[in-house]
């Protein structure tokens, strides 16, 4: 079992160099595209292509048998950006830019015919790093969005991994060299360690934090790249972001990449030997990187109130205004935007402070409490949770200086306890804690109501845990639990899996293309019905009749 001493944790939380202007998570002074990230250039998908676009069944294989090539032996799928253009969403972010929903948002924002070339959007919906674009009045030229690719072709490759051209830190004297070059010879580059890639630009995504930290700068939001979606936008009709929960998103992907006990034996014992980092069994765990997740999460939202919230300025925003404080996208929505019901669940769900004090938006910390207490981490994370919640609750949207701290400090906390669960071991015993704990959260036993966005955090977290514990499939534990006849979703009466099918699909054709592709609308009248369907007095007594039927099962016969 995972232990972390509750008094190492608060010297953590109390140490002056865990503030904003040092680096947080990630074996890299930056885990977004290493270092230099900021100069360093996109190639592009073009590059990419060559090799990640070919895969079992398009012939790769025979020819390079019948040329004497060797392949790549299994490590890699090669079929990567087939799998990105053809199933993820992530390859029609850009695209969305030019759909009527964004066309809605642009003209409700003084946009209008110009919300694809707005660098807050970009931010986002593009690979490209707004500090490398040009922009009058937060725009880009539309001739930049005509002819340059790299832009328009959404989150890409490089939006995760890192850009991989070279690039230069300061003058031309000092070259930055890219990963493109060293990476096509996998004899060397598969090996090296993470510092080793990050010196070449690459992004650590073999690490759970890291890998978690990248998502959650869209997923939640960034400061520092420009990454924030404020209250304005929501008002204009920017559909809400749903809550993030690493595994239960990977999966829906789809994954386009291989885990390392999916590799040959071969191969794996090969990486063994050679590789300047091994990799244990626990990497494998879908539990551990839900519980890495939650913490990282948790502390990037924190982050970024802090940053929102300094009086001081906090973090730099890449050419983008910096939002008032307070910044009502970091409280809870559905304080203010839901029914009035003389006795709803919702006059139990704010446990302290009072009427007409909003607290913080509460999703991200409902797994990162689980992951807290399953870490032995649950009296320093309490004691300074409470010391925010004061802050924030104390007076109308918090006091700014208070507020920044306590987050700050928190957020802290959660990157220790990231780090610490990553590069230490993961039992059975572990897995089946959290997972008592996110049925004891899931059942009000811990708070007393969950709102709709915890109780997704709670129901994905449960398919993930349950599915790995019992020995099945994702997909199993998910007909099981979440079926439509008698599942969760059904008791609760709303939906609670994540679909990323849902929207309207119209045919766009993104700037450079010679041929339209169908992408998905997404429509806030889609998506808002569930949220004000939702009573967490069915969910609460829906969960607590799960941990009943799994205490049962367990119990000797």
């Amino acid at each position: 079992m995972i232990r972390i001493c509750t008094v190492v944790l608060m010297l953590i939380m109390r140490a002056g160099f865990l503030r904003a202007q040092e680096p947080s998570v990630g074996v890299c002074a930056s885990v977004f595209g290493g270092e230099g990230s900021q100069s360093r250039q996109l190639v592009g998908l073009q590059i990419c292509f060559k090799c990640h676009a070919a895969g079992p069944g398009a012939g790769q294989d025979e020819l390079a048998e019948q040329l004497g090539i060797a392949v790549d032996g299994g490590w890699i799928r090669g079929n990567e950006l087939r799998i990105w253009g053809g199933e993820d969403r992530h390859s029609q972010a850009y695209a969305t830019l030019q759909g009527e929903t964004a066309a809605r948002i642009g003209r409700a924002l003084g946009r209008e015919g110009a919300i694809h070339r707005d660098v807050r959007c970009i931010a986002c919906h593009s690979a490209y790093p707004i500090s490398q674009l040009s922009a009058v009045d937060l725009l880009i030229e539309e001739a930049v969005v005509k002819t340059d690719l790299r832009l328009t072709q959404g989150v890409s490759c490089e939006g995760c991994h890192g850009a991989a051209g070279d690039g230069f830190e300061g003058n031309a004297e000092s070259p930055l060299r890219g990963w493109l070059n060293p990476h096509v010879n996998p004899d060397i580059w598969r090996y090296l360690s993470p510092e080793e890639k990050c010196r070449n630009g690459y992004s650590d995504v073999r690490s759970v934090v890291s890998r978690a930290k990248i998502c959650a700068s869209c997923h939640v939001g960034d400061v520092s790249m420009g990454r924030v979606l404020t209250h304005e936008m929501y008002a204009a009709g920017h559909p809400p972001l749903p809550p993030f929960e690493l595994e239960t998103f990977e999966d829906l992907m789809p994954k386009h990449w291989m885990e390392f006990d999916e590799k040959s034996p071969e191969l794996r014992e090969k990486f063994q030997q050679r590789a300047a980092v091994k990799r244990g069994d626990a990497e494998s765990s879908q539990g551990r990187s839900t519980v890495i997740s939650a913490l990282v999460v948790y502390a990037a939202f924190l982050r970024l109130t802090a940053d929102l919230a300094d009086p001081a300025g906090g973090e730099e925003l890449q050419g983008v205004p910096r939002p008032v404080w307070p910044e009502f996208s970091q409280f809870d929505c559905y304080a203010c935007h839901h029914d009035l019901k003389s006795r709803g669940w919702r006059q139990t769900a704010q446990v302290s402070g009072r009427p007409g004090r909003p607290r913080l938006t509460p999703w991200p910390a409902a797994l990162a409490r689980v992951a807290a207490a399953s870490s032995g981490g649950a009296a320093a994370f309490g004691g300074v949770e409470q010391r925010l919640d004061e802050s924030v609750l104390g007076t109308p949207f918090g006091e700014s200086a208070a507020v920044t701290a306590a987050a700050r400090d928190l957020a802290a906390a959660c990157e220790a306890m990231a780090l610490s669960i990553e590069s230490t071991g993961w039992s059975g015993e572990s897995q089946r804690q959290v997972l008592e704990g996110i049925l004891a959260a899931g059942g009000g036993l811990v708070k007393p109501v969950a709102d709709y966005d915890s109780a997704r955090q709670y129901a994905w977290a449960f398919a993930v845990l349950q599915a790995e514990v019992a020995g099945k499939k994702r997909a199993e534990a998910v007909e099981e639990w979440f079926g439509r006849e008698s599942g969760l979703s059904t008791r609760s009466g709303v939906p609670l899996l994540l679909d990323l099918k849902v929207g309207e699909p119209v045919q766009l054709l993104i700037p450079g293309a010679t041929k339209e592709r169908e992408i998905l609308q997404i429509d806030p009248r889609q998506v808002l019905p569930p949220i004000a369907g939702y009573d967490a007095v069915q969910f609460q007594a829906a969960f607590r009749e799960i941990r009943q039927k799994l205490t049962a099962e367990a119990a000797p016969q």
